[in-house]
């Protein structure tokens, strides 16, 4: 290994977490060697989250990296890391979460098994402050598939953190984030991923532990500017996602991509319809997505979101919803 190389870098973007970011990081620094290396990049963080990442960087300073940034937000914090990254693999986490015992051992044998592999997927769960969900994202036998076969079969995952990715297929295929988004940036950046990689490997193996608990994530908020940006944001990664189905209408891959464009509108939609969002704004939404061809919107495999698109393209039904939720 080249002097300064590591074999696997944890990238970690950090805001305001100072409740949680401990068990996150002990759960990283108690399994790694120095073959792998830690990059936490503070975001502007207003608590004391910025000043826990300068005792992890003392008391590791072999295997942890430290910076400190104006806030910008996830995404952009997250490309920050990436051009710091000497990992030949990129593991992405998030702070409010912790990782299983020997999951980087896990991944560590798999990379060095199959240094060739684009990606490697695992299994993960969801988790609060009283409870602890079911194995998710699992496939029984371990198997190696391309990328096309893996979104035919109608494998998908949404979550960043549940992959590893080589650092070259990266770079080489110039997979970054987009720096506009604030939220949904994750399952763009799989999905862009997933239709170029020639091998990935999908582990039955559980890795991760995903917080649903923690109020003071962007998931979690529900201020209204906070609700309007996420709005923003989740058209801005609509249209991405349109723009990737068109530039793969000719491939075998465009049906499940379409699938899953549908799936995303109809979580969107059905994001409008339980928040107060503004009558006028989600009015204007349905009328700019009819011009874009993106209303109403088409049925997909899911049950659950086809009764809803039902109800969602209904549209005299789905704004006079709308405005009773809001009173």
């Amino acid at each position: 290994m080249k002097e300064n190389k590591k074999l696997l870098s944890i990238l970690v973007p950090v805001y305001n977490v100072e409740k949680y970011i401990n068990r996150c990081l002990n759960s990283v620094f108690s399994q790694i060697d120095n073959d792998c290396e830690v990059i936490l990049v503070n975001d502007g963080s207003s608590d004391n989250s910025g000043k826990i990442c300068d005792i992890y960087q003392e008391k590791y300073p072999e295997q942890c990296k430290v910076f400190h940034k104006e806030n910008q937000g996830a995404y952009p914090t997250r490309n920050f890391a990436l051009d710091r990254a000497s990992g030949e693999w990129i593991w992405l986490i998030d702070p409010d979460d912790y990782i299983e015992p020997n999951a980087v051992a896990h991944y560590c044998s798999i990379i060095n098994s199959h240094p060739k592999v684009d990606i490697i997927t695992s299994g993960f769960k969801r988790f609060g402050d009283d409870w602890i969900g079911d194995l998710e994202n699992v496939f029984g036998e371990d198997q190696i598939i391309d990328g096309e076969k893996y979104l035919l079969a109608g494998y998908f995952n949404s979550y960043l953190w549940a992959n590893v990715f080589r650092h070259s297929f990266l770079k080489d295929n110039n997979l970054r984030f987009n720096d506009e988004l604030n939220t949904q940036g994750d399952w763009l950046f799989n999905t862009q991923a997933y239709i170029v990689a020639n091998a990935i490997y999908m582990s039955g193996n559980y890795s991760y532990n995903y917080n649903k608990s923690n109020p003071t994530s962007t998931l979690s908020r529900r201020d209204m500017p906070h609700l309007l940006r996420g709005v923003d944001n989740s058209i801005k990664a609509i249209r991405a996602m349109q723009a990737i189905c068109e530039q793969n209408k000719s491939k075998k891959i465009y049906k499940p991509l379409m699938n899953r464009l549908s799936f995303t509108l109809s979580g969107f939609f059905y994001g409008m319809f339980r928040v107060d969002i503004p009558i006028a704004l989600v009015n204007k939404v349905i009328d700019d997505f009819s011009v874009e061809g993106l209303y109403p919107i088409w049925k997909n495999t899911n049950k659950k979101s086809n009764l809803f698109i039902k109800f969602a393209n209904c549209r005299w039904l789905f704004i006079t919803s709308c405005k009773l939720r809001n009173r």
